[in-house]
């Protein structure tokens, strides 16, 4: 089990200071999404949580997550949305993203490429008025099980 007790704290806490309980289910969607490599649907966090728990519940928690910035949507290419702890849990990362089944794993850049994409971001931004406040980056491709 990969979840640093720390964790829940920052998660509790947040949700105190806006109001909201972290209740059991909310946990244990919290432990899901820190134990797998990529945002995750609905269905697969059904899959995921032990005990179960309903669909209605996990479609109602992940909207409070989501709203208290606990968790990021992200919208798929197969137009499924997906769930994932906010950065200022799991830290910095972007995606690899397989074309075939529509696996998303995090991937980490070396801090010289991160900082590149950086100053790209902020070179593209610049003759639009835009202030870039970050940026995400999502490669496509081919995962190992659908390459073979």
């Amino acid at each position: 089990m990969r979840i640093v007790l720390g964790l829940h704290a920052k998660v509790e806490e947040s949700l105190r200071s806006q109001g909201v309980r972290y209740t059991t289910n909310r946990r244990a969607l919290i432990e899901a999404l820190d134990n797998t490599p990529g945002p995750l649907t609905v269905d697969e966090l059904y899959r995921v949580t032990e005990p179960r728990i309903p669909y209605s519940s996990i479609y109602r928690d992940v909207r409070v997550l989501t709203d208290t910035q606990v968790l990021t949507l992200h919208h798929s290419a197969d137009r499924s949305n997906r769930f994932e702890l906010a950065e200022w849990l799991s830290g910095h990362h972007h995606h690899l993203v397989c074309e075939a089944c529509m696996a998303i794993s995090d991937i980490s850049l070396h801090p010289d490429s991160e900082l590149r994409l950086s100053r790209l971001a902020e070179s593209a931004a610049a003759n639009t008025g835009y202030r870039v406040t970050g940026h995400t980056l999502e490669i496509e491709g081919l995962c190992p099980e659908c390459d073979s």
